[in-house]
């Protein structure tokens, strides 16, 4: 799945952390290694990174961050959310999902 297609839950997480309605922790694979994740600290932030994957058989799976990737405060993902229209518009390519992110901004 992308990134897109997650944005309703991602909303939803970060509103139940904003107004500590429970603990948060939220992680969600978008592609390949690449994880999108809310844990509830202060920081308040949705982290997109890759992450290595260890599996040791069926049953033991690890999952470790890399360090590679992107730490976006709420204001800075919700400025992103605005954005994505224009962003749809100059790549096309891109708008796999666009009916669900223009559904999260309204």
């Amino acid at each position: 799945m992308k990134l897109i297609e997650y944005w309703v839950d991602i909303k939803q997480e970060m509103k139940e952390l904003v107004h500590m309605i429970r603990l948060v922790s939220f992680r969600a694979h978008i592609s390949d290694e690449y994880y999108v994740t809310i844990i509830n600290s202060p920081l308040r932030n949705v982290d997109i990174s890759c992450y290595l994957i260890l599996s040791y058989s069926q049953s033991c799976v690890r999952v470790y961050p890399t360090g590679k990737g992107v730490s976006l405060r709420f204001d800075e993902w919700a400025h992103l959310v605005v954005l994505i229209p224009t962003i749809h518009k100059r790549h096309p390519e891109l708008s796999i999902g666009y009916s669900l992110a223009y559904r999260w901004i309204k």
